[in-house]
């Protein structure tokens, strides 16, 4: 009967511990998986505790990702900078657009006025209204 309840007692032993080992190893993953600033997930692996980020090279090592980091923010700065310049080229060119329309329509109004009147005149050239102010003045 010893012989009996010592196997039952190893048998069920290997039970719990291969219960124990799928617990702690197989159930929760090799990796726990979390999120870096809430966009990009990261891989920590349990055991040896290494942490990976998945970028569009597929996973990295937490240390390329603060070097890959400057660089997007190099980058990006330069795509402000780029875009800063092309909006002040473009109000420039704007401006001055509008500056050689201005100028154009003021060429066609002063160019559309009419000319200016002449004062009627006698055929030997006096004018009208000279002779009749002069002649006024002379009663």
């Amino acid at each position: 009967m010893e012989k009996e309840s010592s196997k039952i007692i190893i048998r069920y032993s290997f039970v719990l511990i291969g219960v124990i080992i799928f617990g702690l190893v197989i159930y929760p993953g090799l990796y726990k998986y979390e999120k870096l600033d809430q966009r990009f997930p990261v891989k920590i692996n349990r055991i040896t505790g290494d942490a990976k980020i998945l970028t569009i090279n597929g996973w990295q090592d937490a240390d390329d990702y603060d070097h890959a980091l400057d660089l997007f923010a190099e980058y990006k700065q330069q795509v402000i900078d780029a875009m800063e310049g092309q909006s002040e080229s473009i109000r420039n060119n704007v401006m001055n657009s509008v500056l050689n329309e201005l100028q154009h329509a003021k060429d066609e109004i002063v160019n559309a006025a009419p000319p200016e009147t002449t004062q009627p005149t006698y055929a030997d050239g006096t004018s009208v209204f000279y002779s009749a102010n002069h002649g006024a003045n002379a009663k």
